[in-house]
């Protein structure tokens, strides 16, 4: 698909991928805030500011929620991180470690960064008491 050939109402020719966030049509909602407060009031029986208020303080999570759930509604997109779940992060040993864990990315600035590291990590030798290097000696005979 093309951009020519796209009749969709967004600008995104790759349909199995979120549409592009410069295409605001897909999220704008054409009703004004002055209808949208008018309506809460009427359906609230709020008549003074003051009651206004105070209702909009009490209720801020669960309009903030339906809030979400109307915009996520107005994509196609279902939410994929709905819970912000657990993930293991992997921790490396060192700056020499060449572990690549699933979705490790490489990138020319990682690897400079980490290969001078490793070249730094490079010009002072590990420390070993003398009872370790006796150790080791006679481990080799």
């Amino acid at each position: 698909m093309s951009w020519a050939t796209c009749y969709s109402g967004s600008n995104n020719i790759h349909h199995s991928a979120p549409a592009l966030m410069s295409d605001e049509r897909i999220f704008t909602s054409y009703q004004s805030a002055c209808d949208l407060n008018k309506s809460v009031r009427e359906q609230e029986g709020i008549t003074s500011n003051y009651t206004y208020r105070q209702y909009l303080q009490n209720n801020a999570l669960s309009i903030i929620n339906e809030n979400t759930k109307s915009a996520a509604s107005c994509s196609n997109r279902p939410c994929l991180n709905s819970n912000g779940g657990n993930t293991n992060k992997y921790m490396f040993d060192s700056c020499s470690d060449r572990t690549q864990p699933f979705g490790y990315e490489s990138s020319d600035l990682k690897n400079m960064y980490l290969s001078s590291k490793i070249l730094n990590g490079n010009l002072s030798g590990p420390i070993i008491t003398q009872e370790e290097l006796l150790i080791k000696k006679s481990a080799r005979n």
